[in-house]
C-alpha cells in the first residue's frame, strides 16, 4: 500500500461510494487504463484541482469525507493491528472499525446515508 492509498479510500469503497451516488469534489480517482493498456488495471491517480469527475471513481480522504458528515463524528486509531481504524458517531450510538481511516469514515458515510441519517447538503 503506498501513500496515497493509505489516505484514500480502497478500490472497493470507491466502488460502493460511486454506487451510492457520492456527490462530492475530491482530488484523488482509481482510473481504468484498460483503454491505453493491453494488461490493465485501475491505478490511483492525484489532479491538481478537486473536481466532481475525472474519468474514474472518485477516491476521497478522510478529510473530503468528514466535510460532508455531521460535525461530531470522531475517527481515530487505536492499538488494534486489523481494523485499527475507529469512527464514531456518539449521538447516534454507531462505532464502525476497519483497516484505513478512508475506509471507515466511507463505511460511515455509506451507513448514514443508507439509514437517511446524512445531514442536508447547503451549497
Amino acid at each position: 500500500m503506498n501513500n496515497s492509498e493509505q489516505i484514500t479510500v480502497s478500490l472497493e469503497v470507491a466502488k460502493k461510494l460511486k454506487a451510492e451516488g457520492w456527490p462530492h469534489k475530491n482530488h484523488y480517482f482509481y482510473y481504468d487504463t484498460s483503454k491505453e493498456l493491453a494488461d490493465h488495471e485501475e491505478v490511483l491517480i492525484i489532479i491538481p484541482e478537486p473536481s466532481e469527475y475525472y474519468g474514474g471513481l472518485a477516491a476521497p480522504t478522510v478529510e473530503e469525507i468528514l466535510k460532508v458528515l455531521p460535525s461530531s463524528i470522531q475517527v481515530y486509531r487505536t492499538r488494534a493491528r486489523e481494523n485499527g481504524w475507529t469512527c464514531a458517531y456518539a449521538v447516534q450510538g454507531i462505532l464502525l472499525k476497519g483497516k484505513s481511516g478512508a475506509d471507515v469514515t466511507a463505511n460511515m458515510w455509506l451507513h448514514l446515508k443508507a439509514n437517511n441519517l446524512l445531514p442536508p447538503i447547503i451549497i
